[in-house]
């Protein structure tokens, strides 16, 4: 998955941040890189997919609703 330079610069100041607040210990840019990195290899698929799966729940409700309307359109035969 690849960010843009924004959003990694962002990434690597919050990481960094989260190490000097949390675990009081200082880290540098290089190693908060390779740790977004590291994580967005393992945790942007699971991301992803959980992203997908909401948008087919989305559609499918859409769909559900969109099939409820059409059936009010229809029009009793004089069968």
């Amino acid at each position: 998955m690849i960010i843009s330079k924004d959003d990694k610069t962002y990434l690597v100041r919050m990481v960094q941040d989260y190490f000097e607040r949390e675990q009081m210990e200082a880290i540098g840019n290089i190693a908060s890189e390779q740790l977004i990195d590291f994580m967005m290899d393992y945790l942007g698929p699971i991301a992803y997919n959980e992203g997908v799966k909401d948008v087919h729940k989305l559609i499918k409700a859409n769909q559900d609703h969109l099939e409820d309307e059409i059936y009010v359109l229809e029009k009793p035969s004089k069968r």
